[in-house]
């Protein structure tokens, strides 16, 4: 557009050339002078250089009982960013373990250094598994990387709840319903 204080001519380049890591970006727009005599246009090409944004993490943590196990899904975790357009360039690497069970990764126990791609979240393959033990929480520590930078200090919390056991109860199976019972006190 023009800027009438100077009447210079100003450029805004869309978002998406702004926001473009994975090619620099080549934005164009022709300009006409008329004099009222000759008229000339004249196409010019701007070359955008992006800057890399920092991915943005959604961290909810999980719950489990004791004893029992979660998905680590993409409802729980998920990272995006403007300048990745793949699942499997968001990559995690595992700071440190959790104190109260053990994350997985398809049938692969995770150790500290290993690393997992929110592809692997979203497919449902990353898991943990609480030890069964007395607590009621756990977490893990995380960095992610984009390629370009690392977000690091991330934790990983997950809310343990005791397991419910039913003392004097009885079940009964009718077809894949499960009726539980025993005595009640009104």
């Amino acid at each position: 557009y023009v800027y009438a204080a100077s009447s210079s001519y100003v450029y805004v380049p869309d978002d998406q050339a702004i926001n473009s890591l994975l090619s620099n970006e080549v934005d164009s727009f022709s300009v006409t002078a008329d004099d009222g005599t000759l008229t000339r246009t004249t196409t010019l090409n701007i070359k955008v250089a992006g800057a890399n944004d920092t991915p943005v993490i959604t961290n909810h943590g999980a719950s489990l009982f004791n004893h029992g196990d979660v998905v680590i899904s993409s409802a729980a975790l998920v990272t995006t960013d403007v300048e990745t357009l793949s699942a499997s360039s968001l990559v995690y690497t595992l700071d440190a373990l959790p104190d109260h069970g053990v994350l997985t990764k398809g049938v692969t126990t995770l150790e500290v250094v290993s690393i997992f791609i929110q592809a692997d979240i979203n497919d449902g393959i990353m898991w943990y598994t609480h030890d069964g033990g007395v607590s009621t929480s756990d977490s893990f520590l995380f960095s992610l990387s984009d390629g370009s930078g690392t977000v690091s200090g991330q934790s990983f919390v997950l809310e343990i709840a005791p397991s419910v056991t039913l003392t004097g109860a009885h079940h009964a199976k009718v077809g894949s319903e499960v009726f539980l019972g025993g005595n009640y006190i009104e």
